[in-house]
């Protein structure tokens, strides 16, 4: 048993959970050794926020666990004096590299705390072997816990309670949710204002929290076990930020950083279309004011445009200078149907190389070749917004925060050097703990797992494009990965990721016309 005190709580965490830290609210149990198989806890205290439309207790509960594999048990919990209610679920752990594929077992809890607008949650996890054990300890140091002085008076809330976004069970979202909350609670002192002069979501964090990405990088390398090798793994280490759903962005602010919806371009500036004439579907945008420093090869200001082309074969970045004046261009509430409708008024053509219209009208839907070959559509004598793809459309745009990253390398000399052969179990076990909030991770700029072979694909295609300029390896880097999945709710073929590859001697002068973009499959 490990006695532990966090600044709102005392607990005794029970064997076998033998490494404990405390950070901030939070409590990490692991048993020992650490490995991909290690049983793990964790307990924390966050806040709940207040919504428009309050969830009760229970059915948050029922969305936090949704997705996590099939449910065993469900019952009311009275422990500690606090009722709430205790989750056993049962799911998988699959890692086809290491050979590992067993039934993986998750119990959470959950209390709400009147008084002080918090929530107790409590995440166990397990393999089927040590499930008996793992169950029993758990209950048993939820049942030490007791509050501290200055956090008493918390009685179970009722069902009226209002919603949480505490995130599921990953301990760093914890840590950086708490830090978030504080962000927007200097939002909520700012003036406001017509004119965008915002801080900077980073410079906030550093305001609100004493949080460090190099506390963060420490941490997942004790995760790891890689914590002796710090400073190799450190030298090699890239800079880069993950961009996390903050949400929905309001229609009025124009060029901030956001994702799904439509873009914000230049006042005089037509939605851009491609080569057949659609228009090129809109996926993000970027302002790059919001990056905490300049990064020498990016412009220091102005917005970056990120949008993808028929089948994702191609994507198209737009850059802004800071001293434009932008119009939102909203996507329609019948964006897809539309998009569908003209998908099936157009057939590939491959002696000219391009769509070309197989049914000039469809429903009230006309299409029009004009004299260069490009298409056009109209609805009742109206043009309409024809766009490239019926897939790639988000109607629920999501405002995205920047926060600082460090990321490792598939495979480096520095690997074999500390006598890490195989890489890759470790690496990726050290991106998941480097996560940061709940959704997806989309990031900008460092290593990416597909950086290697990505830039070997790029350099071709700079070949084939006859940018012979651009075809030494180094000068390629990943500019943005958009993931799958979130409120903004794209889905990149198969859950995938799509990726924007740049070249360090085109944007240093913030050309961006010239970008290698490519779909990676989980």
């Amino acid at each position: 048993m490990q006695t532990t005190i966090t600044p709102e709580f005392t607990i005794h965490v029970q064997a076998p959970f033998s490494s404990v830290q405390v950070i901030g609210s939070i409590v990490i149990a692991r048993c020992v050794p650490v490995t991909m198989l290690s049983s793990s806890m964790s307990i924390w205290i966050s806040e709940a926020d207040d919504t428009e439309e309050p969830e009760t207790p229970s059915a948050h509960l029922s969305r936090i666990i949704d997705g996590y594999g099939d449910i065993m048990d469900r019952h009311e919990l009275l422990i500690a004096g606090l009722a709430g209610e205790y989750v056993k679920q049962r799911d998988r752990l699959v890692d086809k590299d290491d050979g590992i594929d067993v039934s993986w077992y998750r119990l959470r809890t959950m209390f709400y705390l009147e008084g002080k607008g918090t929530i107790l949650s409590a995440t166990a996890m397990c393999s089927e072997g040590e499930l008996e054990v793992i169950e029993k300890a758990f209950i048993q140091t939820l049942a030490s816990i007791q509050f501290h002085s200055s956090f008493k008076s918390l009685q179970p809330v009722s069902e009226q309670s209002t919603e949480s976004s505490v995130p599921n069970d990953d301990p760093w979202e914890q840590l950086l949710h708490t830090a978030m909350e504080s962000m927007e609670q200097i939002d909520q002192m700012e003036p406001s204002s017509d004119v965008r002069e915002e801080i900077s979501p980073l410079k906030k964090l550093e305001n609100a929290q004493h949080i460090h990405v190099e506390e963060l990088f420490q941490h997942a390398l004790t995760q790891t076990g890689l914590q002796k090798h710090s400073d190799e793994l450190r030298a090699i280490a890239q800079s880069a930020f993950t961009l996390i759903e903050a949400g929905s962005a309001p229609a009025e602010l124009c060029a901030i950083t956001r994702i799904g919806g439509g873009p914000d371009l230049p006042e005089g500036v037509a939605w851009p279309r491609n080569e057949d004439g659609l228009h090129y579907n809109f996926l993000a945008q970027i302002n790059l004011s919001d990056l905490p420093e300049s990064i020498e090869y990016l412009p220091s200001s102005g917005c970056l445009t990120f949008m993808s082309d028929t089948d994702l074969r191609g994507g198209k970045v737009l850059y802004w200078p800071e001293s434009s004046h932008y119009i939102h261009h909203p996507l329609p509430e019948d964006a897809e149907d539309l998009a569908n409708s003209v998908m099936q008024m157009l057939i590939w053509s491959s002696e000219h190389n391009r769509l070309v219209v197989s049914q000039d009208q469809l429903h009230h839907l006309k299409a029009h070749t004009v004299a260069d070959g490009t298409l056009s559509f109209e609805r009742f004598g109206q043009p309409v917004l024809a766009l490239a793809s019926e897939y790639e459309i988000s109607l629920e745009p999501q405002t995205m925060r920047i926060l600082p990253l460090l990321t490792l390398p598939d495979s480096s000399s520095a690997y074999s050097s500390i006598g890490l052969l195989d890489p890759f179990p470790v690496i990726s076990t050290f991106r998941e703990c480097m996560h940061i909030g709940h959704g997806p991770q989309h990031q900008l700029l460092g290593h990416h797992r597909s950086t290697a072979p990505a830039t070997a694909r790029a350099v071709s295609h700079a070949q084939q494009q006859g940018w012979q300029e651009l075809t030494c390896h180094e000068d390629w880097f990943v500019l943005l990965a958009l993931q799958s999945g979130g409120k903004a709710g794209f889905q990149f073929d198969d859950y995938g990721e799509f990726i924007y590859l740049a070249n360090v001697k085109d944007t240093c002068h913030g050309n961006f016309s010239r970008v290698f973009t490519y779909l990676e499959l989980e």
